[in-house]
């Protein structure tokens, strides 16, 4: 009973109430559907048999010999592990949300959260790197990043919360991978303001097309309001490209925020992670404190 009453205490860790439709989300693209049915399952299961436990702990206390006492305990074992077989794939699946969620990071909804996005290689990590506490790895080639990784920042006394994610293609959702998909649905779940970065380098791994193509794509899916665009790598590229690059988003998103920067030296960095902070406070509703 201690064996069986721990692996469903693991379980049981998890939350039952209703969680945050981003995690239901990160979920699904894992494959585990039913969550909260699942947990509800498991929940009853477990009461069953602390019952059963009791019952026949009552029964092997009063039986009349150690043959009975062993037919009592065989019948306890067989009747825990019929209702641990019929619930095997459940089993399975929430051992799998334990892995899951226990790597996922525990956002405040309440604060601002800004979401970093772009396609693969275009500066995404050393920004984040660059203004929070988050350390993402950073290497020079595509999808090093894999997963939803937090950093925090302090602005005008406000805690800050600033994601890194995977690189997305330009491409629909439902042919990204799983790991894109983590990257679009944290801009849709999480996001008080997007920030989207782009390379201009003629030779970057993805063409400028491709990656307007792909900004098309986010304000299509989640508006203009809570946008704002960073062309990154200005200190590595002439100025006539990246006015070329700078003419075009205008003339395609004339109302959002677009600025120039340089993520590995810092240039304009604080400037455009400061109006992200107030795109995202407006879009949560929340006002700077009043220090007089």
């Amino acid at each position: 009973y201690q064996y069986v009453n721990n692996t469903l205490s693991n379980i049981l860790k998890l939350p039952r109430d209703e969680i945050a439709d981003f995690y239901l989300e990160l979920l699904r693209i894992a494959g585990i559907s039913d969550y909260q049915r699942k947990i509800m399952r498991f929940n009853r299961h477990s009461r069953i048999i602390r019952k059963l436990w009791r019952e026949y702990r009552a029964k092997v206390k009063s039986s009349l010999d150690a043959k009975e006492a062993r037919s009592l305990a065989r019948e306890f074992i067989g009747r825990v592990l019929s209702i641990f077989r019929r619930s095997r794939s459940d089993l399975d699946e929430l051992k799998k949300a334990i892995a899951l969620l226990s790597k996922t990071p525990c956002f405040d909804f309440e604060s601002p959260i800004i979401v970093i996005a772009g396609m693969p290689q275009v500066g995404k990590s050393t920004f984040v790197n660059k203004v929070s506490s988050a350390k993402p790895k950073i290497a020079p080639f595509p999808f090093t990043t894999k997963d939803i990784i937090l950093g925090h920042a302090e602005i005008q006394g406000i805690k800050v919360q600033i994601v890194d994610t995977p690189g997305i293609l330009d491409r629909p959702f439902n042919e990204l991978n799983p790991i894109e998909k983590k990257a679009y649905i944290a801009a849709r779940y999480l996001a008080h303001c997007i920030l989207f970065l782009l390379d201009p380098s003629e030779d970057s791994y993805y063409s400028i097309e491709s990656q307007i193509s792909l900004l098309s794509n986010i304000v299509s899916d989640f508006g203009k309001d809570k946008i704002i665009v960073a062309i990154n790598k200005i200190d590595k590229n002439t100025s006539e490209r990246i006015k070329m690059v700078e003419e075009v988003l205008q003339s395609k998103f004339n109302s959002i925020p677009i600025w120039r920067i340089s993520a590995l030296n810092g240039i304009s960095v604080n400037e455009v992670l400061n109006e992200a902070f107030n795109i995202a406070l407006r879009n949560l509703g929340m006002k700077l404190p009043n220090y007089e």
